[in-house]
């Protein structure tokens, strides 16, 4: 007995055609399916990164240009509004 490997084709022309066919449609819709899903998660992607990156644009405008190390002097003016009772 021969064994026959991959396509195994109907003794009906006409039936291997219409199959043929509907596997193209069906190859065709999932590759257009994919490709749709794909092009919806890059523009999330996209989204999603931009935010991530204006979000830390932010975040770095409203911080000090340089902040205050240990051996700079800040001089301030104040006023007392209570002095502690030492008991």
């Amino acid at each position: 007995m021969k064994q026959q490997r991959g396509f195994n084709p109907v003794g009906n022309p006409i039936v291997n055609a219409v199959t043929m066919v509907l596997g193209a449609i069906a190859l065709i819709a999932a590759i257009a399916f994919a490709s749709v899903a794909f092009v919806i998660f890059l523009i999330a992607a996209v989204v999603f990164v931009s935010f991530v990156a204006l979000r830390v644009w932010w975040i770095g405008r409203k911080m000090p240009k340089r902040p205050a190390t240990k051996g700079d002097i800040i001089e301030v003016e104040y006023e007392v509004i209570e002095r502690r009772r030492d008991p």
